[in-house]
């Protein structure tokens, strides 16, 4: 007799698949199959338990993980990571040695270059720097936010800084969306030159 074919749903858990599967096997009487993760599992109710099928799943998927990093195209990747995190380490660095002192289009790319760095997993900073230094320009936490009324170019400003902060607070770095935010500055009209200086 062929093999009943359970189908895993999509974000189902490994867990959950055992457990219909078993049920399916008991109320057929017969073996089920199913896929999980590039994986086929074979249950049978008659000597499977959810804790024995998951087991026998969680060795097998060790095993390929351990195979898969004795591979040449892994330990590639693992030295292209390590490389990336120094070069982003340093630029962070770099970056919080030269924070602008005038809130102007040099500003604005400091921002959108801070989150862009901010955002690599592998990246450390002092986040109480970065906190005192908006800080110490006017900037205040959630600023704007709610806000319905016309936008200039500093309240757009003010807004974007006010998350970022926020998200320091919060997360420890800020929302990708920034870098959104920035350019949506930088392309404004009353900010297309070098010398636009904004004091707070």
């Amino acid at each position: 007799m062929r093999n009943i074919i359970y189908e895993a749903k999509l974000g189902e858990s490994i867990q959950n698949a055992i457990k219909e599967s078993l049920y399916i096997s008991r109320i057929e009487e017969t073996k089920v199959q199913f896929d999980f993760n590039n994986q086929t599992i074979i249950v049978d109710h008659l000597k499977d338990t959810e804790e024995s099928v998951y087991l026998r799943w969680q060795k097998e998927n060790e095993r390929k993980v351990a195979e898969y990093k004795k591979t040449d195209e892994h330990i590639e990747q693992q030295k292209q990571m390590e490389e990336e995190s120094v070069q982003f380490n340093n630029d962070m660095k770099s970056l919080l040695t030269n924070k602008p002192k005038k809130i102007n289009r040099r500003f604005i790319l400091w921002l959108k270059d801070f989150t862009e760095k901010a955002d690599h997993v592998s990246v450390s900073f002092d986040k109480q720097e970065v906190l005192d230094y908006l800080e110490s320009l006017g900037f205040k936490d959630a600023e704007y936010v709610g806000y319905k009324g016309k936008w200039t170019t500093e309240k757009l400003i003010k807004y974007t800084v006010g998350q970022i902060i926020n998200c320091l607070h919060s997360f420890g770095s800020p929302h990708p969306i920034t870098i959104q935010f920035c350019d949506d500055i930088l392309k404004r009209k009353d900010f297309d030159a070098n010398n636009v200086n904004f004091v707070f």
